[in-house]
């Protein structure tokens, strides 16, 4: 993050948070751009970002800003010192010496803290205008205490210009920065008053109250100004949100299977890919299962087409919900054909993943009478596993997988096969490892 500036996601992350929350907000942003009130009178939230686009302004002027100071602040020391020396050296002008040495002070810790951006929202909330109001304050009693018109005027010109200052550089509303000119004026004609001092109000009121009027009307319109282009901001941000939303609709579109919801083909071939060079690098095995729901066919011709796509549903959220590591993945390879993909998985993980699917789907109890498998919907599976190399490919691996789910379907279905050996004592090592899931919630059917 930048030394003198707030994170700008600050305020794109609370535009954005809300135009997803604020449905109607192109409609209120669209009408204050058509009326083009005089007073533009923002919604809570609208105005809360406003504030914190402020506050960010803010934060990337401060440091500037600070030096700024201080470079005046010594400009205005250097001129006292050859033109007034003995309002920096008698003892009759003891207001004016310690004004000037609180405002060394306050110029001295505004650019310390000018590098402390952790501060910068405290300080523009709660110390820039009391601090303002305090300076501006003593620089009037300044010029009030001293009669003489060469020092009153003087004194003057450092009001104007930290008037100036309050109502441009701070990026206070028009409302804070008037508030705190007519408060520090207010403060200084009742100490006036109360001390008796004899002081040209004619003067006073036309270095001050004129001006003050001036600078408020004017930062007025600034802001004005300021709000309108701040509308225009919302209305991009809005359209880039429509357009992120459009494209992460159609991200999941060409990434989704829309029936089941499931990963489709295209992002399954990626998600291969990406695995596939992971397990090559890491030298760490990978394995796929090949599933097939059996006589879906049959079951489209007996119970409709709307069926068939209510079958697989349940059958694609089963199988996802059988997936307990999150990097797993299970996609609709097309039809009725699914596709598991387990990184860091042996043949003997991948056996108890396919054990758990198969057990998964026949909980669903989706009935299917014209199953030669069993009297309800189940899923046949073949399982590969290699370890990525140089010399292989993921294709081989899906080929494997495809001829593994062949062998299982040629063997009566509703079972899992896998065309390679296992080292486990739980099965038979075998060429070919078949297995025959036992069922006793419902009884299979005879093969025909």
């Amino acid at each position: 993050m930048p030394g003198n500036a707030l994170p700008v996601s600050r305020l794109e992350d609370a535009l954005s948070q809300l135009i997803r929350e604020t449905p109607s907000l192109p409609m209120t942003v669209n009408g204050l751009l058509r009326d083009n009130p005089l007073l533009l009178a923002f919604s809570p939230g609208l105005e809360s970002c406003f504030r914190l686009k402020r506050l960010h302004e803010f934060s990337a002027i401060f440091r500037i800003s600070a030096a700024f100071w201080a470079l005046l602040f010594a400009v205005l020391m250097g001129f006292t010192h050859l033109f007034f020396p003995e309002l920096l050296s008698s003892g009759r002008f003891a207001l004016w010496q310690n004004t000037c040495w609180l405002v060394g002070g306050i110029v001295v810790l505004a650019n310390i803290t000018a590098y402390l951006p952790s501060l910068h929202n405290g300080i523009y909330h709660y110390v820039i205008a009391p601090v303002s109001g305090l300076l501006l304050y003593l620089l009037l009693l300044g010029g009030a205490a001293y009669p003489d018109q060469t020092f009153n005027i003087h004194a003057s010109y450092n009001a104007i210009i930290i008037m100036v200052l309050i109502s441009y550089s701070m990026r206070l509303r028009w409302q804070v920065s008037g508030s705190v000119l007519m408060a520090a004026g207010v403060m200084a004609i009742l100490t006036a008053l109360a001390a008796g001092w004899k002081t040209s109000w004619l003067q006073a009121g036309h270095a001050y109250l004129l001006v003050g009027i001036v600078l408020s009307v004017i930062a007025f319109f600034v802001e004005r100004r300021e709000r309108l282009g701040f509308l225009q901001e919302v209305l991009v941000a809005i359209k880039s949100e429509e357009l992120a939303q459009l494209n992460d609709h159609l991200s999941a579109m060409a990434s989704k299977d829309a029936l089941s919801g499931l990963s489709n083909r295209r992002a399954f071939d990626e998600f291969l890919n990406r695995e596939w060079e992971r397990g090559r690098r890491e030298e760490q095995p990978l394995s796929i299962l090949f599933m097939d729901v059996d006589f879906f066919k049959r079951y489209n011709d007996t119970y409709g087409h709307a069926a068939g796509d209510e079958c697989l549903k349940q059958v694609a959220r089963a199988m996802n919900q059988a997936l307990l590591r999150p990097g797993d993945i299970v996609a609709r390879y097309g039809g009725e054909e699914f596709v598991v993909l387990l990184p860091n998985t042996d043949v003997q993980g991948a056996m108890e993943v396919g054990d758990r699917l198969l057990a998964a789907v026949d909980a669903l109890a989706i009935p299917h009478h014209s199953s030669d498998a069993a009297f309800h919907v189940t899923i046949s599976i073949g399982i590969a596993c290699m370890v990525p190399t140089e010399r292989n490919g993921a294709r081989n691996l899906l080929e494997e997988a495809d001829r593994a789910l062949y062998e299982a379907k040629s063997r009566g279905r509703h079972r899992m096969a896998c065309l390679q050996p296992v080292a486990t004592p739980t099965y038979n090592v075998d060429d070919i490892i078949l297995m025959d899931i036992v069922k006793d919630h419902l009884p299979a059917k005879d093969n025909k």
